[in-house]
């Protein structure tokens, strides 16, 4: 129900819904979902403006994804937190987050790669 509110642009019955699946997720012991839950947090909050917020959670999911080796769903983290360093206009910060980003799913051989190969240069391009 969590992606059904999101969709509908409503964050407030969204994040109740992801707080009920993190406490399940909990319960069962399901980390990755958890982690994919975090994730999905910090995404609203970002929507928001909420930007601390946002990268609390997402910081939480990476670590959870770290801990895990779950390392594609590190490289999805990872480029939530570029996009939202690149949302404040922090683009240095956001390039770091997009090359580590490239250099694991570039390292898997996944076809993320070429996206976050295309985020890592835009954010390389010199600005007119």
């Amino acid at each position: 129900m969590a992606k059904v509110h999101r969709g509908q642009g409503d964050h407030t019955r969204a994040l109740t819904e992801y707080g009920r699946s993190l406490r399940l997720r909990e319960k069962l012991g399901d980390e990755v979902g958890h982690a994919r839950t975090l994730n999905s947090i910090g995404f609203i909050h970002a929507q928001q403006g909420r930007y601390t917020d946002a990268l609390g959670s997402y910081e939480r999911s990476l670590r959870l994804a770290e801990k895990l080796r779950e390392e594609p769903g590190q490289a999805f983290i990872l480029s939530s937190i570029g996009n939202l360093y690149q949302a404040q206009g922090r683009h240095a910060e956001a390039l770091s987050f997009y090359e580590r980003a490239f250099e694991i799913t570039d390292r898997l051989g996944t076809p993320e790669r070429e996206t976050y190969r295309r985020l890592r240069n835009q954010m390389r391009a010199p600005s007119p």
